[in-house]
Order: structure tokens, then sequence, then C-alpha cells
């Protein structure tokens, strides 16, 4: 019998698996990496939230305005690879369902995602208010009690404006001790002051002297 009519035929190779540009580019908006693993770039994955984790961080640590434009460009630009990306791959024309999957699945992440952080600085600003309303009629009790109200939500999400509440806290905290000192001091010349209008007993004339001073 002939080799060639036992040889099984090989399987054909799969159908690439279609990709949504959309689909990626909403994935990777979360800033988690999901567009990069509906593409199976995992490697990519890793890396775009190890980076995000460390803007996440330094924008926390320093407050300053400058991680904030940082973290919007890395923003931008994960959601514009990723669409680009996703071009290049081959079968992006075909299985709608698998698509709509695609979407629906990036959505799913990145709606929660961009709606918390909205929440979070909505509710930043909201205490940032509070915080400067007290600061303007003196209150450094409110004020301390509002600034008691941030927590690290709200400094990921608005990480400046929980910073200036915490150089507020800083001001009140100096304006009571500086009040603290003045009022010891002024305390202390107080009682200087009544000490030296009494007679000292050492410099007092004695009464007997005197009468023995007016006798001729």
């Amino acid at each position: 019998m002939d080799e060639s009519t036992l040889a099984v035929p090989e399987p054909a190779p799969p159908a690439p698996r279609p990709h949504d540009p959309l689909a990626v580019a909403l994935g990777n908006a979360s800033l988690l990496g999901v567009g990069y693993l509906l593409l199976r770039r995992r490697g990519l994955a890793v890396l775009a939230v190890a980076v995000t984790v460390v803007l996440v961080s330094l924008l926390i640590s320093t407050a300053r305005p400058a991680y904030e434009v940082a973290m919007l460009v890395w923003w931008a630009a994960v959601i514009v690879h990723g669409w680009f990306l996703a071009r290049g791959e081959a079968g992006q024309d075909g299985g709608r369902g698998a698509v709509r999957g695609q979407r629906l699945v990036a959505l799913g992440i990145t709606l929660p995602v961009l709606l918390a952080v909205g929440l979070l600085r909505f509710d930043a600003s909201r205490v940032g208010e509070s915080v400067a309303e007290a600061r303007e009629r003196g209150d450094c009790a409110t004020v301390v009690s509002a600034q008691d109200g941030v927590w690290f939500g709200h400094r990921m999400a608005d990480a400046p404006l929980a910073a200036r509440g915490d150089e507020i806290i800083e001001d009140c905290r100096r304006l009571e001790t500086a009040g603290g000192q003045l009022t010891t001091g002024l305390t202390g010349d107080t009682a200087s002051l009544e000490g030296a209008s009494r007679p000292s007993p050492r410099s007092s004339p004695n009464p007997a002297t005197i009468r023995r001073s007016k006798r001729p």
C-alpha cells in the first residue's frame, strides 16, 4: 500500500482572530493594558500597567502638576498606539460577533475606571472648596475636619488639590503654634511687670528706723 494514501492531512491553521481597533483603544483607555490583552500582547500589557503604577506613585508622592500632564500624555499615547497596532494585525476585518464581544469587554472595564476617576475628582474638588472657605473664615478646626476626609483615592485622582489642603493645614498649625508662643510670651511679661511693681522686702524701709530718725 502506498504510504501517501496513509498520510493524515494536516489540520488547517486556525483563522486569525479579528482585532477591532476601537475595542483595543477603549481597553487601553483604562490604563490597565486591557487593549494589549485583547491583542494577546501580554508583554505590552504588563509594561503599560508598570508605567501607570510608576506615574501614579510619582504623582501622589510629589503632587506636581507636571506628573498630571505626564499621565494625560501617557493615556493618549496608549490609546493611539493600541488603535494603530490593532489596525496592523491580521484578520481585523472578520468576525463581527467577536468584534462586538471585544468592544463590550473593553467598555465594561474602561467605563467604570473613568467614572471612578471622574467621581473622585469631583469629590476632591468639593473637599477643596470646603477647605478654602474655612480658611477664608479663619476656621482652622473646620479646615482640619474637611481635610481629614481626603483619602488615597482623592490623592490619586487630584493630587495637587489634595496637597494644597495639606499645606493649608500646615499653615493652621503654624498659626496655632505662633499664637501659643505669643500668649506665653505675653503672660511672662505681665508676671514680670507685676513683680517689678511690688516693693522688695530688702529695699523696704523699717518703720522703727524711720521713727528713730525723726527723733530730735
